[in-house]
């Protein structure tokens, strides 16, 4: 897919406008001190999403993740209010979209950030809007090039970081001699890797949990206010051992199942 590069401003902060063929979308990358000058972009006016970018106290990278039924407005929301950003990504549609596609859009954008390098500055988890099933296909395939542009603009937000998960593979292979059971579904989440040890059953540092909690699954709350899951992501922050494999299915898949759930193979849905 070969990307249209547009540079709309002529200033050393440069807004960046990129169109790709067969995709039914527009991207601007915009400096925050170039904002105003995107005013009067009418393509900016309607739905759509953008991702904000800046920097912490330790100056690692850090990502936002909105939805705006007007998307110039929403930017310059957050240029009045203050909000420490050096630049933002926006993405619209060429075609006739409303507020739930781009609700729908946020929630999957800031799960497939959710799983990569920047730190996540929001406070709560989108909860996107059910579509229907057309338009649902619609925008998964607006989806397909964001990472590709996001990586042109700079920003690989959006590029997953599977360190943890292949480390533990590797180390896995050397030692267990190819011992480990999946935790699977073809959504995506959960995704996570378990080893049987003698006294229990080992969920590895990185694997993804669901996001629903049920009252069945009251170890995975604990392990939630005790820091091992990630409130927010859902991701285990280090190796935690189960009495058994049914009680780290239950803690994975947020509520009671079974230990069946876990599979040799990776290909396997659980």
């Amino acid at each position: 897919m070969e990307n249209n590069v547009q540079s709309i401003s002529g200033s050393s902060d440069k807004i960046i406008r990129i169109e790709s063929e067969g995709w039914e979308g527009i991207a601007f990358k915009i400096q925050r001190s170039r904002i105003e000058a995107c005013n009067d972009i009418n393509e900016l006016k309607g739905p759509g999403i953008y991702i904000l970018f800046s920097k912490d106290g330790a100056g690692s990278d850090c990502a936002y993740v909105g939805k705006a039924k007007n998307v110039i407005e929403r930017l310059n929301d957050h240029c009045k209010k203050g909000e420490e950003w050096y630049e933002c990504a926006a993405f619209v549609s060429k075609l006739q979209i409303y507020s739930s596609h781009a609700a729908y859009l946020e929630n999957k954008v800031f799960l497939m950030a959710m799983l990569g390098r920047y730190k996540k500055m929001n406070r709560l988890l989108p909860e996107g809007e059910p579509l229907r099933q057309e338009d649902m296909i619609i925008m998964e395939k607006f989806m397909q090039p964001m990472n590709a542009i996001l990586i042109q603009f700079g920003q690989d937000v959006l590029e997953p970081v599977w360190a943890d998960r292949n480390e533990a593979l590797v180390d896995e292979k050397k030692n267990y001699a190819g011992s480990a059971y999946y935790f699977t579904h073809q959504s995506g989440r959960p995704y996570a890797i378990g080893k049987a040890e003698p006294n229990g059953f080992l969920v590895l540092k990185g694997s993804l949990t669901s996001y629903l909690v049920a009252d069945s699954a009251p170890l995975r709350k604990e392990l939630e206010r005790n820091g091992k899951i990630d409130s927010v992501t859902k991701v285990f922050t280090e190796s935690v051992l189960f009495k058994d494999a049914t009680s780290a299915a239950t803690v994975v898949w947020g509520c009671k199942t079974s230990a069946s759930q876990w599979r040799k193979s990776q290909s396997d849905e659980g």
